[in-house]
């Protein structure tokens, strides 16, 4: 692969990320919809590109102990990121509206250590 398309399609797919977000919100709610998985699939794509990223960046710094830390740091979180964010897709897929996407969000955060891990500590 040609890491210009890594360097490039991770911000470019970040800002689409973005740019959905706020027309997906524009009705005054967000998801679920054609909108809201687009955006998340979009950002999912940004974060693959970004362990590309983070791969030339540590051999680019020399490979050292640093430079290893920093990309494995980096490669946990987008791990991390990205099981949150099939999570959103899939209460998307299941719920009819907004307010059943709350419900949904409400029962998978209740599950023990899930908060902390994906959500609060994990994409630190």
């Amino acid at each position: 692969m040609n890491l210009r398309i890594a360097f490039v399609a991770a911000p470019v797919l970040t800002f689409a990320y973005g740019v959905i977000r706020i027309l997906d919100g524009l009705d005054g709610s967000r998801g679920p919809g054609l909108a809201w998985t687009t955006g998340h699939l979009a950002f999912i794509g940004a974060l693959v590109f970004f362990v590309i990223t983070f791969h030339e960046m540590r051999r680019l710094a020399g490979g050292g102990r640093l430079a290893t830390g920093l990309a494995s740091a980096g490669c946990i979180g987008i791990v991390v990121l990205i099981a949150q964010f099939v999570i959103d897709i899939v209460v998307g897929f299941m719920s009819a509206d907004h307010d059943a996407m709350s419900v949904l969000f409400t029962q998978i955060q209740a599950v023990p250590g899930l908060q902390q891990v994906i959500y609060d500590f994990g994409p630190l």
